[in-house]
Parts: structure tokens; sequence; C-alpha cells
């Protein structure tokens, strides 16, 4: 099997993880998880390099979730223009921004099955 394949796949399952619990959890528990989060952003500025891409990546797979379940959330986009930008992501930073600054956030949109439903956000 095709290295770049299982790589692929093992970043996925923590989304597709977070997709299926963000899609039925009670607002509490995602408010935990915004605020989870949230630290995360924090502690990634003091962290090591490697230990700062896997806290940001976190992140932002946690806010691509919420995104996915609720493409309408400004503060969600917000930090995850924040995350896209400490780690570098420059055009995906400002694409998430614009939407902020716009006030128009994105319709919703169905969610595919599959591993797709994953990067929609």
């Amino acid at each position: 099997m095709n290295h770049r394949l299982l790589l692929l796949i093992a970043a996925a399952a923590p989304v597709a993880a977070v997709l299926l619990w963000a899609s039925d959890a009670p607002a509490d528990d995602m408010s935990a998880l915004f605020r989870a989060d949230m630290t995360a952003i924090q502690q990634a500025s003091t962290a090591s390099p490697d230990k700062r891409d896997e806290l940001l990546d976190k992140a932002i797979a946690e806010f691509r979730a919420m995104l996915v379940a609720n493409p309408k959330l400004v503060r969600v986009h917000l930090e995850l223009a924040r995350a896209f930008f400490l780690k570098g992501e420059d055009s995906l930073a400002r694409r998430h921004f614009e939407i902020v600054l716009a006030g128009k956030t994105p319709a919703p949109r169905p969610v595919p099955t599959g591993s797709s439903a994953a990067w929609s956000a």
C-alpha cells in the first residue's frame, strides 16, 4: 500500500471520530472542546516545534469538525484562522479571516460520507 495513503488514513481517523462525536454532541460538550482547543493554541506558542505542530493540528482538526457540524460559528472560524496562521498556512488562515471580517458564514452543506467529510470545513 502507498505510504502517503497510509499517512492520510492515519491523519483522518481522529478527525472522523471528532466528526461523529460533534454531530451528536450537546452544546456544553462542544463548548468544553472549544475551550480545550483554545488552551492548546495558547500552549503551542511556548511548546517545542514538534509539540507545537501536534497541538495546532489537533485544534485545527477539531475546529474543522465543529464547522462541519455548524458552519455559522464565527468564533470558530476566527480561532481556526488563528491556528492556521500560527502553523504558517497563510492561504487557509486568510480564507477563514475573510469569512469573519465579511460577517457572512457559508451556508450549511450536507456532509458527504467517507474521508472527504473531514476536509470540507
